[in-house]
């Protein structure tokens, strides 16, 4: 705005000067040429000029528009259609947070069409094809990412994982995971995804090999790792005591389960879950020594209940030292209703009946079980004592009733006939 007062002004100001000069000397101004001759004033003259300098000045505007007006149009159309993807990917997005594939499906492929990163909008689409189960499109939209985005193979790899997790295809997604790990050894994404393919394909030994990355690489919280790794190790026991060799070594169940026990990280070995398995395929497998062993072992490390019950279930080549080792635990763990029963059952085993009923007895004393109740009632009715047994066993079965779920029940006058049919 002040520039152009300004203008005005110095107009405005030369018009004064060029009137004054006119009112002086109006001037002549002879034009010839040849035969042809023109005469005016010379302020006429000036005038014609300046008109003529301006008509050029917009001539040469205009011949500058029209040769620039191609390029303006096709901005405006690239603008315009760049505006349109933009909305159609956000219509997109919207529509997959909110549930509806389908038409995040084809907000995304109408977006492609238009859209400067074509690659997103398609790897988008095959995310919300795959959502909505339909994987021909997903195959498609694939092809089509690859053909605008060669370059970016790591991410259509990535996205053609994804949908084959999806399919259950484990077999493909673990030959996709291994191509990428190959470029890329420590991709966190990959490695997960790796473990749940493993898990998938129950191949536990390759998942076992597997854990040192997956907690280098912090793939998951510690407790998930842990969990995972314990999970891993009960299946490996299992498949070893089932006879099924991944290794394809030639070897008797119980060498194969002492292998994988072995194998398994020392952390490991302490959870009373992995010992416990361990031990109860060892006993099964005719084994009960080593499972001894290792009960001791593992008790002696960390106090576990469920190890102790286990211990006094099971019969080792040692009898008498069995029944020794677990009354030197009485000394520190004399409240424990848990060893007095195995205590109870070790004696029965080395025949030390008289034992044998007290430990029964200090058990239920300390907890009333089903396991207490019913080994006392068993082995006073063998001692003669039908009364003693018959309330120990009767009490048996009253705790192991308050377990069952509520259901009707019919009065004891109630025929048994009466229902039938």
């Amino acid at each position: 705005m002040k520039k152009l007062l300004v203008l005005i002004l110095l107009v405005l100001i030369a018009g004064v000067w060029v009137a004054g000069k006119m009112s002086l000397d109006a001037g002549y101004l002879l034009i010839a040429y040849q035969d042809t001759s023109i005469e005016m004033s010379l302020w006429v003259g000036l005038l014609l000029i300046v008109v003529a300098v301006i008509l050029v000045y917009i001539l040469v505007w205009l011949v500058g528009k029209l040769l620039t007006s191609g390029d303006t149009a096709r901005r405006w159309k690239h603008n315009f259609g760049h505006k349109r993807s933009l909305s159609k990917t956000n219509a997109g997005v919207t529509a997959y947070l909110e549930g509806n594939w389908a038409e995040a499906q084809k907000k995304f492929e109408q977006a492609a069409a238009k859209s400067d990163t074509p690659l997103l909008a398609y790897l988008a689409a095959t995310q919300a094809a795959a959502k909505n189960e339909d994987y021909p499109a997903c195959e498609v939209y694939l092809r089509k990412a690859n053909h605008v985005a060669p370059g970016m193979n790591t991410a259509i790899e990535m996205a053609k994982l994804d949908v084959q997790i999806q399919r259950k295809q484990y077999e493909q997604a673990l030959a996709t995971i291994l191509r990428l790990r190959k470029e890329q050894p420590k991709h966190k994404y990959l490695c997960k995804r790796l473990q749940e393919v493993y898990v998938a394909l129950e191949d536990w030994e390759a998942l076992s090999q597997l854990m040192p990355v997956m907690r280098k690489l912090k793939v998951a919280p510690l407790a998930e790792l842990d969990e995972i790794e314990k999970k891993t190790a009960l299946f490996q026991l299992e498949r070893a005591a089932k006879g099924q060799s991944e290794s394809g070594k030639t070897q008797t169940q119980a060498a194969r389960v002492v292998m994988v026990w072995n194998q398994i990280p020392s952390k490991v070995r302490r959870d009373e879950l992995i010992t416990l398995a361990y031990t109860q395929h060892l006993t099964k497998l005719g084994k009960a020594e080593l499972a001894v062993q290792a009960l001791i072992e593992s008790i002696n490390h960390h106090w576990s209940e469920k190890l102790v019950e286990q211990f006094g279930l099971v019969q080792g080549e040692d009898i008498k030292h069995q029944l020794l080792t677990a009354e030197r635990w009485l000394q520190e763990r004399n409240n424990s209703s848990v060893l007095m029963l195995a205590l109870g059952r070790l004696s029965l085993r080395n025949k030390l009946w008289g034992k044998a009923r007290e430990y029964f007895i200090s058990s239920i004393k300390l907890r009333n079980s089903v396991e207490a109740c019913a080994e006392l009632g068993r082995l006073l009715g063998c001692l003669g004592d039908e009364q003693g047994s018959s309330r120990y066993l009767q009490q048996s079965v009253e705790l192991t009733r308050q377990n069952l779920p509520q259901l009707p029940m019919p009065s004891k006058q109630t025929p048994l006939s009466q229902g039938v049919g």
